[in-house]
């Protein structure tokens, strides 16, 4: 990953608008023309939200100072740098060779504004492009252009002229996609890759990529023998197509490991042949886990319109315990991720639950991520009170954690009071007190005997939280807090034992009697 500084001078060296002048496209209807429309009806795209956060950062530090942004401000440069990179890298050269009227007019434009890039300033400011003027170029290297589009390194031999063959490479291209299709690339390359079909490409043997031979008819995805260059992760394998399984398939990896793939007739498995080793082409089920590691919001929605049957998407794997995609989520604490399968109805109409019997919950409890816990106590609180396997509940989690604030909002939040929840015990007789002093969370203790916890309840082992205390500053400071407990409860008592008496007394008079002689006193 990027350090700080390098994504901070990249952020600036992209985003080449005012904050003013972004603001003022904003409010146009051309910034609504292009990008991934929101689902609130408001007729923006995602694009409009991070338009507004760029101008929010413009406006906070106009000087730029690199130690003035925020850890969420420099959090969303990345995704700013992330987006326009593949997006210039994809349509920056077709966008030079069209007059600056038709790149205005055009959906990339449009989207790229939104994100805080102006191609045309950025071209103007390199000494400008082609204004519609096509140059003619030597057969040879609009031959190698061909080629290089195919992902071929020799050239096919072919008798066509230099111009039919510029003709054909544009009219394929446009067949292929439109410009809307060109932003959804841009926005989710890892997305595209096995959403939407590939380009018709020129192969060595002279057919394209995508069609049958003799027939002409459209084939679904590349055949045995195509040359095609995949964007995956972090990798771009390029080489010939060696297998297309609609079942499983499995290949070897170069440090011996078996990587399996059940394909199917919509979405084959595809194995590349790339000189030095074999790829296969990741499923989506996998692509989606990775999405959620990398916190991409807007991937992980993508990924799910297209394939809606992995809402759930459970860890098969030995160690994965079934968890979910809000499992997943909630454990790393990307609130974004977690609310967009909120959304999808992930959690309707009961929380997911893993081999454990463990909520989401549970473990952004456990992980100390306070925002994910706020966002899943405020869709479901009757969640806070479920027991996993052990017995245990977020509450018990939390204490075990060392997060008093995630504590303070759980018991603000759980059904009955907070009195009741401390009181619960797992399997074992533990309850959220043993957990917060073996852990020596001090302020989760204050917090516990305020809410009423029990300081004399014994486990299964017939202990005391105060015998789990994590340190000997724990248990001075536990044994304090009891101490203090006690003489404010004597304390109450004492008052309401006295309050009766006051009552009884008021407006009364009483005889005193004395030795030497007699007296009223009205009291």
């Amino acid at each position: 990953m990027k350090d700080k500084s390098e994504v901070i001078q990249e952020f600036n060296e992209l985003v080449n608008v005012t904050a003013k002048e972004l603001k003022e496209w904003l409010k146009g209807d051309d910034s609504t023309s292009a990008g991934w429309e929101k689902d609130d009806g408001s007729g923006e795209s995602v694009g409009h939200d991070s338009g507004r956060k760029i101008v929010e950062i413009l406006e906070s530090n106009p000087d730029k100072d690199p130690e003035k942004y925020s850890e969420d401000d420099v959090s969303h440069m990345r995704k700013v740098v992330s987006y326009c990179k593949r997006h210039l890298a994809q349509e920056e050269k077709a966008n030079n060779e069209k007059p600056i009227e038709e790149v205005k007019k055009s959906k990339s434009y449009a989207s790229l504004m939104n994100w805080g890039h102006d191609p045309i300033k950025k071209r103007e400011a390199n000494g400008g492009g082609a204004e519609g003027e096509e140059e003619e170029q030597p057969e040879e290297q609009e031959e190698e252009e061909k080629e290089e589009k195919a992902g071929e390194k020799r050239k096919a031999p072919d008798d066509q002229s230099g111009k039919s063959k510029k003709r054909e490479t544009e009219d394929g291209a446009a067949e292929v996609k439109d410009d809307e299709k060109k932003d959804e690339q841009a926005e989710g390359a890892e997305e595209v890759a096995e959403e939407e079909a590939p380009k018709k490409q020129e192969s060595k043997n002279g057919q394209k990529n995508g069609t049958e031979a003799g027939n002409g008819d459209k084939a679904k995805g590349p055949k045995e023998g195509d040359t095609v260059s995949w964007n995956w992760g972090q990798a771009q394998p390029e080489g010939k197509v060696k297998e297309v399984n609609p079942g499983e398939t499995t290949i070897e990896t170069k440090k011996g490991n078996k990587v399996s793939r059940k394909g199917d007739e919509e979405d084959p498995a595809v194995v590349l042949d790339t000189g030095k080793l074999e790829s296969i082409m990741i499923e989506p089920s996998i692509r989606l886990r990775r999405a959620i590691h990398a916190g991409d919001a807007l991937l992980v929605k993508r990924i799910l319109k297209s394939h809606p049957s992995l809402l759930h998407n459970p860890d098969v794997s030995p160690v994965g315990l079934s968890n979910s995609n809000m499992h997943l989520a909630a454990s790393l604490g990307h609130k974004e991720v977690c609310q967009v399968l909120l959304d999808a109805g992930h959690e309707d109409p009961c929380p997911a639950l893993n081999e454990n019997h463990q909520t989401a919950l549970m473990l952004a409890s456990g992980a100390g991520h306070t925002e994910v816990v706020h966002l899943l106590c405020e869709k479901d609180s009757d969640c806070i009170l479920r027991r996993d396997i052990r017995g245990r509940d977020a509450v018990m989690e939390a204490s075990g954690g060392g997060h008093d604030t995630i504590l303070q909002l759980l018991l603000t939040y759980v059904p009955g009071g907070p009195y009741e929840a401390v009181q619960r015990a797992d399997s074992e007789g533990n309850t959220a007190l043993h957990f917060a002093s073996g852990n020596g969370n001090l302020l989760g203790l204050r917090t516990l005997l305020a809410a009423g916890a029990d300081v004399e309840r014994r486990n299964m082992w017939n202990w005391t939280p105060a015998a789990y205390s994590a340190t000997v500053q724990a248990e001075v400071y536990l044994k304090g807090l009891v101490s203090e407990v006690g003489r404010l409860q004597q304390q109450q008592k004492r008052k309401k034992s006295i309050e009766p008496v006051k009552q009884m007394t008021v407006g009364s008079v009483r005889v005193v009697t004395s030795d030497e002689d007699e007296r009223y006193e009205i009291s």
